[in-house]
């Protein structure tokens, strides 16, 4: 069950997909799921926007951990150079990208319903794996991870495995990349202080735009070079 080299080259479309499916259920479920855990109970407020705001940390999470990942050159552990160009998150994580993903999805899965909440979770996840198993299968063939030091997969490392290499970050395009995040970000914290639904709907549609915008010559060059 490993991805194929479609789901490799399309991985934000096929989020994109997962998360449009998972808000399409609020045409068979009318409450999001930290709702329909609070109402009833007393000072229902109040523990509803510290579920939000729980959430809203989540995808700071989220955020924060892509973005330290997309600044640094993904190693390539296949290959021989893979100690020298191995810095930034991936002296502690193998994956900080698909690790982030599913932060992002249980956090971003606070304001879906139910099933929407669980198409979320578990469709990002079956993504995340199948990625994940091809990458190890490729490292598995090339026979070249034997001798280095054994990365886990999706929980960090409490020390770096590797030394640094001292590698420049890149932060304005790995800022430029994460700023949908960034944008459901801030809209979380929005949300958590008014509790108001269309709020909510208009900020996560603006910085879903946003996040196309900037991105969108980006889309055009890998298109291109396939």
């Amino acid at each position: 069950m490993k991805a194929t080299d479609f789901e490799v080259r399309h991985q934000t479309l096929l989020h994109v997909c997962v998360v449009g499916l998972a808000f399409l259920t609020y045409a068979i479920a009318r409450d999001d799921i930290v709702w329909l855990i609070v109402k009833g109970a007393p000072h229902y407020r109040l523990l509803e926007r510290s579920l939000f705001s729980i959430a809203a940390l989540l995808i700071a999470a989220a955020a924060a951990i892509c973005t330290w990942a997309r600044a640094y050159p993904e190693p390539d552990f296949a290959g021989s150079s893979s100690l020298i160009a191995c810095d930034g998150p991936y002296r502690y994580l193998r994956y900080p990208k698909y690790f982030g993903a599913l932060l992002y999805a249980v956090g971003l899965g606070s304001l879906a319903p139910v099933p929407g909440f669980i198409i979320l979770v578990a469709g990002d996840a079956f993504l995340v794996f199948r990625l994940i198993r091809r990458t190890d299968e490729l490292e598995r063939r090339a026979n070249t991870t034997a001798s280095q030091p054994r990365l886990p997969r999706l929980l960090p490392s409490l020390s770096p495995c590797f030394p640094g290499k001292g590698l420049t970050p890149d932060w304005k395009k790995a800022v430029r990349q994460e700023s949908g995040k960034w944008g459901i970000f801030l809209s979380m914290i929005v949300f958590s202080i008014l509790l108001i639904d269309r709020v909510a709907d208009y900020l996560v549609l603006a910085s879903f735009i946003l996040w196309l915008l900037l991105n969108f010559s980006s889309f055009r060059r890998s298109q291109e070079h396939q």
